[in-house]
């Protein structure tokens, strides 16, 4: 069903929101393992790669936009990996 990726997203969301940011990672990673195909999953990678940039993990952020641009390249995720990806070396 669309609700359980809704459902973990928002999880995640909450993690982030507190804090948490290795629990909110492990989740987002879920929402794109177990619903690939979710219009969730495009944004869960891209709240990962964010996370890994914003806390310096600059070649895990390229690899997760590249994944994104790949993966779902007609999301609005795609995007903004896009925009990022273009300032990148």
């Amino acid at each position: 069903s669309d609700l359980a990726p809704q459902a973990l997203y928002g999880v995640a969301e909450t993690w982030a929101d507190e804090g948490n940011g290795r629990a909110a990672d492990s989740v987002y990673a879920l929402v794109v393992e177990r619903y690939p195909r979710s219009d969730q999953a495009p944004n869960a990678l891209y709240k990962r790669a964010s996370a890994a940039r914003a806390t310096g993990q600059t070649q895990q952020a390229t690899a997760l936009y590249r994944q994104i641009v790949s993966q779902y390249p007609r999301s609005d995720a795609a995007l903004l990996a896009q925009e990022y990806l273009r300032g990148r070396p």
